[in-house]
């Protein structure tokens, strides 16, 4: 099950069925609800001999209830309205809660089956707390009870480099775990999308990690979307910031100030860190013998909003108000960009394991 947030629920006790378009990143919250002790099966737990559509039936047939995440993408999918069907058909009636990922107006086929059910309207919840203590109430309301959780439950979840590690807010975040401290019993994590479009500096100025909006931001607003029992699981750590001496233009090297070492919750990579633990990665040397950037690997590709997007690092560029940032394609620019352009925020912490 690598790279999902839990293995679907196989047994004999009641459990809840997922319906969604694989599109949707439903991952993090049926991993929040997996969390919080729900059984849940969804169509990763089909083995790969197995006839698929029919062992998704099997599976919904036996349900207690369905969790069907409404998007434009499922209200296409004739899949989805299949298995809708099936729960909404007199003779199996299976309880279904409809949960709305953004507004939308359900076409004529869906009006029959979910317009009069009880629906939980994601997209309106400012808080994520709120959100889920809305879907409890319902599930309730329905006798549908998270399991009594185990110690062995509870235990912190194997954590390896070059895993998928789902923590903290916004519909639990995804984070591909770079490195393991088993010393210091934790772990570096990268968040494995960019989370939001952000400059590095609000205006156009000399800056450093240190003084520059977007590490005010992240210390400061970003943390507190943390829940507290979160945050004390996030490691301060003693930063230093090299200075840019990777690059060179007319074959002198840039020796760009990477600032005064900061202590940091959450962070940006440096080009040294992304060297670090992205190894092998080539150095581009043009016709006149300059090194500006890192050709292309796949590795440091990320999206927003599903399309690929560049990101920035924290470490200088080419002159002061520049900052170094990562391509659409996972090139690692060295010359940089203004600060105060929009750019892509891939926030990194250790996490305590």
């Amino acid at each position: 099950m690598a790279g999902l947030p839990f293995a679907p629920y196989e047994g004999q006790e009641p459990y809840i069925f997922v319906s969604y378009a694989h599109k949707n990143k439903v991952y993090p919250i049926i991993g929040r609800l997996d969390e919080m002790g729900y059984r849940l099966w969804y169509d990763k737990g089909i083995p790969p001999s197995a006839e698929w559509m029919g062992t998704i039936i099997e599976h919904l047939e036996k349900a207690s209830y369905v969790l069907f995440f409404v998007s434009p993408e499922a209200i296409a999918s004739d899949y989805v309205f299949t298995e809708v069907s099936i729960a909404c058909d007199p003779h199996s009636r299976i309880p279904v809660c409809p949960i709305y990922l953004e507004e939308i107006k359900l076409t004529p086929r869906f009006k029959g089956c979910i317009y009069i059910l009880q629906a939980v309207h994601k997209y309106v919840f400012d808080v994520e707390k709120d959100f889920y203590e809305e879907l409890k109430r319902g599930l309730l309301d329905n006798g549908i009870q998270p399991a009594s959780k185990t110690v062995a439950v509870e235990s912190t979840p194997v954590i390896k480099v070059g895993s998928i590690y789902y923590f903290g807010p916004r519909e639990m975040m995804k984070w591909r775990v770079l490195d393991v401290d088993t010393t210091n019993n934790r772990a570096l994590l990268l968040s494995e999308d960019i989370v939001e479009i952000r400059p590095y500096n609000g205006w156009r100025d000399k800056v450093t990690w240190e003084t520059c909006t977007l590490r005010k931001y992240l210390k400061g607003e970003f943390l507190r979307n943390f829940s507290e029992k979160d945050q004390a699981r996030i490691v301060p750590m003693h930063n230093e910031n090299p200075d840019n001496t990777w690059g060179t233009f007319f074959g002198q090297p840039f020796n760009m100030s990477g600032g005064k070492p900061t202590d940091d919750y959450i962070f940006l990579l440096s080009v040294f860190e992304v060297l670090k633990y992205f190894p092998g990665l080539k150095l581009h040397i043009n016709a006149d013998g300059d090194e500006w950037y890192y050709e292309a690997d796949e590795r440091l590709e990320s999206k927003f909003s599903n399309d690929g997007y560049w990101w920035w690092l924290r470490s200088p560029g080419f002159t002061q108000s520049f900052a170094t940032y990562v391509y659409y394609g996972g090139d690692v620019n060295l010359y940089g960009g203004d600060v105060d352009l929009e750019g892509g925020v891939r926030p990194a912490l250790w996490l305590k394991i």
